[in-house]
């Protein structure tokens, strides 16, 4: 596996957490790799990783290195078997912009209006009619927030912060995104992310198995072979 970041503090902690759990799951990081905020050209980069031909390539990115790390991986002709962004890969505009060479790029997310949530299609619904477009993960967690807050009123029986809080930190509750529980810091245990695979022009959730809509397509086929 190789593994790259922006060297920025989000992506830093997901480039070292997937280094820490790969090797925990018995796979070798053969190449990890930091660069600045604000890179374009990733071709040294890439011909580093090229050289030493990993079967992943882990990326821990935002949307613009996401975009222009796929676009470099073709142009060099980087094949590995599987190749996955944290933050793009799950917004629209990935797919708008690189059309089929998107195909087959695992994101993650916290989560796809496909998930069996309960109360998910009156809040898709609902906010297509308002805003005449889809909604992204920040529309669902913000449209959850307020409807947990208003749970933790609700138990509380007044607005008082410290006794909302409390209620809170015994909730355990399902919304449209996903499960609701958390530990006596705040710290969620129970919410689920999900990675997501775009296949035929569609993203597919592929993991955790218990919320997949689809298999993976593994392993990723050659450029030149799509």
């Amino acid at each position: 596996m190789a593994i790259i970041n922006e060297d920025t503090l989000f992506t830093k902690s997901a480039a070292i957490g997937t280094a820490e759990l790969a090797k925990k799951q018995g796979m070798q990081v053969v190449f990890q790799e930091a660069y600045p905020k604000g890179h374009t050209d990733f071709s040294a980069l890439l011909t580093k990783i090229k050289a030493v031909n990993p079967d992943v390539i882990a990326a821990a990115t935002y949307f613009d290195d996401a975009v222009a790390i796929t676009r470099q991986m073709k142009e060099l002709n980087v094949n590995p078997k599987m190749f996955g962004v944290t933050v793009g890969g799950d917004l629209p505009e990935f797919y708008d912009l690189l059309k089929q060479n998107a195909e087959y790029i695992y994101g993650a997310t916290q989560w796809e209006g496909a998930l069996p949530y309960p109360g998910q299609r009156e809040f898709l619904e609902g906010y297509k009619r308002k805003f005449n477009r889809e909604p992204v993960y920040h529309s669902a967690s913000g449209y959850a927030g307020c409807l947990i807050y208003a749970e933790g009123v609700k138990r509380a029986g007044t607005l008082d912060a410290d006794k909302v809080r409390e209620q809170l930190l015994k909730l355990e509750i399902k919304t449209a995104f996903g499960e609701y529980k958390v530990d006596q810091d705040g710290f969620q245990t129970a919410h689920k992310m999900v990675i997501l695979q775009w296949q035929d022009g569609k993203k597919v959730t592929v993991w955790p198995d218990e919320l997949a809509s689809g298999k993976a397509r593994f392993p990723t086929p050659a450029w030149n072979q799509r």
